[in-house]
């Protein structure tokens, strides 16, 4: 690779998303660390120049599950990952082209990467559990809808995961029935209300001046 501190040839810009990390110090973690697939050793940064863009949310980086770049994590984005061509015999990984379709960073895209994206998408939308092969619609219940779902495309070539590709093979068949009968009616994923930090500390404060003025009255 070039060294492109010492070369003289204007700026290189890169988006550390496409790396397949959730935020700069992961990027910064994996690269300096051997973890990535480009060669970076050692890693220097110098003159980073950040420019602020609609689509760029420095609070709230996006997450790892968001492959289409709109802050989100939908069947859309699943889709992109099921496009890329057979999971369960596995696609290596095109460094620059598909390396941020590759959750678990193992170089190859697999089911492995498949139920990484649906845990991370169901963690999320605040699920107490991922989402379950045979969900076609994403709606935490594997149920009648998405077994219509499997019905209206079986037997297909198809490589959508809300058209009944649940195990990325790109065919909608037996195998996928068998996903969704798998999971098919269990209980559901549950909204997980996480509470805000400021909470308990209102809780304790309450307690606090609840005890001061008991100790007041005596």
């Amino acid at each position: 690779a070039s060294d492109k501190l010492a070369a003289n040839d204007g700026d290189e810009t890169f988006d550390f998303r496409v790396f397949g990390q959730g935020s700069l110090y992961e990027f910064f973690v994996k690269t300096a660390g051997g973890g990535s697939s480009e060669n970076f050793g050692p890693v220097y940064f110098d003159n980073i120049y950040v420019e602020l863009t609609n689509t760029l949310n420095l609070r709230n980086p996006a997450p790892v599950c968001d492959l289409n770049g709109n802050h989100g994590c939908a069947i859309d984005d699943l889709n992109l990952l099921l496009a890329a061509g057979d999971l369960v015999a596995g696609v290596d990984v095109e460094a620059g082209v598909t390396t941020y379709l590759d959750l678990d960073t193992d170089g190859v895209l697999t089911e492995g990467d498949l139920d990484d994206w649906l845990a991370a998408a169901a963690a999320v939308h605040r699920l107490d559990q991922p989402y379950a092969r045979g969900d076609a619609n994403l709606d935490g219940a594997v149920d009648g809808r998405d077994f219509n779902r499997w019905n209206a495309h079986k037997f297909q070539m198809q490589s959508g995961w809300d058209q009944g590709d649940f195990n990325g093979d790109g065919r909608v068949d037996a195998l996928d029935y068998g996903l969704w009968e798998g999971n098919a009616f269990a209980p559901a994923a549950e909204f997980h209300l996480v509470p805000e930090p400021l909470a308990g500390a209102w809780v304790w404060c309450v307690v606090w001046f609840v005890v001061q003025w008991r100790r007041r009255q005596r």
